[in-house]
C-alpha cells in the first residue's frame, strides 16, 4: 500500500481512502465530508497567500 511519507509521494495524487487511513488513522466512511472540509480550508488559505488554483 502506498504511504504519504514515501519519498516519491510529492506531487502525486492521493486517494481519499489513503488520506483517511494515513491522516486520521481510520477507514473511509462513504458519506463523510471530512476530507472536503479540510481541503476547502487549505485551498482558501493557499489562495489568500497568493497560490493559484490549477
Amino acid at each position: 500500500m502506498p504511504s504519504l511519507d514515501h519519498p516519491g509521494a510529492a506531487g502525486q495524487v492521493v486517494t481519499r481512502a489513503l488520506l483517511f487511513e494515513e491522516g486520521w488513522n481510520h477507514r473511509v466512511t462513504p458519506r463523510s465530508n471530512l476530507i472536503d472540509v479540510h481541503l476547502g480550508r487549505l485551498r482558501r488559505k493557499l489562495e489568500a497567500g497568493g497560490a493559484s488554483r490549477r
